[in-house]
């Protein structure tokens, strides 16, 4: 088993106890999805149905973006996204749903998906590791344990954004 693999489960375990233990509401919504419920769009780089599967989520691979009735959309790194995919993906964001992308999808996905709300800046990241601080309010803060240091890795050539709205 590969050093990313046991990372992956040994994170999924956490999140799961931790759901269990503070939002075992969520924990439920998350044991209830099904596959057709969260779409993953192949990329050159990044694996998240990888991740997915350790969490225990099923998810369906590259499924028609005409026809999509997923709720959570992932969009993996890649060198390139085909026009369409990018029109239709946004147009589901638009009606609702969940999109969750990785850093290098910011030029060649995000940015002509949603014109005006996010821009690559066209510079790139040196590599680096980061402190990082959840807000209280968000998803993470649920994960990251109290009195943590949590930290980022930013891998070299990382995409930063510029948000615009």
């Amino acid at each position: 088993m590969s050093d990313m693999k046991k990372a992956y489960e040994v994170a999924a375990i956490a999140v799961r106890q931790r759901l269990a233990e503070q939002h075992p509401e969520d924990l439920q919504v998350l044991n209830n999805l099904q596959k057709q419920d969260v779409a993953v769009y192949a990329g050159s780089y990044d694996r998240v149905e990888d991740v997915l599967a350790c969490v225990k989520i099923p998810c369906t691979m590259n499924p028609d973006a005409r026809q999509l009735d997923a709720q959570i959309i992932f969009v993996n790194c890649s060198g390139g996204y085909d026009t369409a995919l990018t029109r239709y993906l946004s147009q589901r964001v638009t009606e609702g749903k969940w999109l969750v992308s990785s850093d290098w999808a910011l030029g060649g996905f995000l940015e002509p998906a949603f014109p005006g709300m996010v821009k690559f800046t066209g510079q790139k990241t040196v590599e680096e590791v980061i402190s990082v601080e959840p807000g209280l309010n968000s998803l993470w803060a649920d994960v990251v344990v109290l009195g943590a240091d949590p930290q980022w890795w930013l891998e070299e050539t990382c995409h930063p954004a510029e948000h615009l709205k």
